[in-house]
């Protein structure tokens, strides 16, 4: 989720100039949540030419975007590299890194048009150039924090996309909607995959906290979870030939979070092909 207006429009404009210091410094690149796109009615109106939205038996859904349907997204962020399809999801070159930016909000299920879409980016990634893949969506396919709906959807999304993401070796999924910070092992089929330094999944992390009231809540028990951490913070990530290096970087107290923040967790992502001594994880 960006700016929570849901269909406020002077809430985007606050939101705009609280990021305009890093944003016109840096990329921006923004991916949309259910408070920018889903909708229950107005599908005419949908720019992402879903119409009437993403609605599984599984899913929750709603009506959570207030009736902006990714309108104020797509007018406010108009120029996403024209490799998929618009804001909603595509991919871009940065560095060593290949990235894509999935809708969570829109259906992924295989032989929609974003899965299809999805096999055949990855497929075209030049591994000799951008040796790291990184894919970002709203929704974690894995966290295991105890909301039962939104929990629920990540088995979905994990169920849809873990054969793919494997198969092209994604290294790393980042996502949000929880309003915490939770870091898995490199994990597919609901399980850890390979080693720390000989991977054979993606490590997911979940990166919630940049600044939505905290979610504070208990975790269903998983061996697939690391660490998590209720705290507001943020994600750096360290790309080196050799590994990548996230450090999450968090308020030390919640109560009254200041600047600076501290280390809070560290962990490395290593390529599939790794070698050297395998490291258990912890």
């Amino acid at each position: 989720d960006l700016s929570y207006a849901r269909s406020v429009g002077f809430v985007w404009d606050v939101w705009g100039n609280q990021i305009s210091e890093i944003a016109r410094e840096v990329p921006y690149m923004v991916s949309l949540g259910n408070h920018e796109y889903d909708h229950e009615s107005g599908g005419d109106k949908d720019p992402s030419g879903a119409g009437a939205g993403f609605h599984p038996s599984w899913g929750n859904y709603g009506d959570d975007s207030a009736g902006e349907c990714g309108v104020p997204v797509v007018k406010r962020f108009p120029n996403p590299p024209a490799t998929g399809n618009g804001i909603f999801w595509y991919s871009y070159n940065f560095a060593n890194v290949h990235w894509v930016m999935l809708s969570s909000e829109h259906n992924y299920t295989a032989e929609a048009a974003q899965y299809i879409w999805l096999d055949e980016d990855l497929s075209r990634a030049d591994r000799s150039k951008t040796p790291w893949v990184i894919v970002t969506a709203h929704r974690p396919a894995y966290n295991s924090e105890m909301y039962a709906d939104d929990y629920n959807v990540s088995l979905n999304i994990a169920r849809n996309l873990d054969d793919l993401l494997v198969k092209h070796k994604v290294n790393l999924f980042l996502a949000g909607h929880y309003h915490a910070y939770q870091r898995q092992c490199a994990v597919a089929h609901m399980a850890c995959q390979g080693q720390v330094s000989s991977p054979s999944a993606p490590v997911h992390i979940t990166v919630g906290s940049a600044g939505a009231s905290l979610d504070s809540v208990k975790d269903y028990p998983q061996d697939w979870t690391m660490r998590t951490m209720d705290t507001y913070g943020t994600l750096v990530l360290r790309i080196r030939p050799e590994k990548i290096v996230g450090e999450f970087w968090g308020a030390e107290n919640t109560q009254t979070p200041a600047l600076p923040f501290g280390l809070l967790d560290t962990f490395e992502v290593f390529p599939f092909a790794g070698t050297g001594e395998s490291l258990a994880y912890v």
